[in-house]
């Protein structure tokens, strides 16, 4: 009888640590988040009239239909835009770029800290500050529309205009 109520706490003992273990895997399991990253990534994205934007990555995200790249270089034909994060709707074919954001193109560089761009019409927008430096002149001001092909700048609110 003894070997009886001992193997039964055996059996009991068993199943529950069983019964433990497979609960503890089954919420390790929906605990995991997946994470797809790439690195050193090149997309291409079409605008209106055939234009194409290229958005080189150090690092890519997607949750589709947005791309998220780190250390972004997005390219359209002459003009290079450099930052630290953006963001790429692929079927809106829109975006947001942010940090440290330095614009280049023929005769003019601009600096800003956060923008939004339009792929189709080739256009940035922002409403914080921003720098532009062309033919020798200097702007600053608050708030900005930069129309790429052929370029245009408008600022909202001028702070300064100085030669260089």
């Amino acid at each position: 009888m003894m070997l009886f109520v001992f193997n039964l706490i055996i059996l009991f003992i068993v199943a529950i640590i069983s019964t433990a273990v497979n609960n503890l895997s089954i919420e390790n399991l929906k605990n995991e988040e997946q994470v797809n990253e790439a690195v050193n990534i090149e997309i291409k994205v079409f605008g209106k009239g055939g234009m194409e934007w290229t958005v080189k990555g150090d690092s890519l995200n997607i949750e589709e239909p947005v791309v998220y790249f780190g250390k972004p270089s997005l390219t359209l034909d002459g003009y290079t835009i450099d930052a630290d994060f953006a963001e790429v709707d692929r079927v809106k074919k829109t975006g947001r770029v942010e940090g440290n954001i330095k614009i280049i193109g023929e005769n003019f560089k601009a600096e800003t800290d956060e923008m939004f761009l339009d792929m189709n019409k080739n256009i940035l927008k922002g409403d914080g500050r921003i720098k532009i430096i062309r033919n020798g002149h200097t702007i600053q001001g608050e708030g900005f529309t930069l129309y790429l092909k052929p370029f245009r700048a408008i600022i909202r609110r001028v702070d300064a205009i100085y030669t260089n």
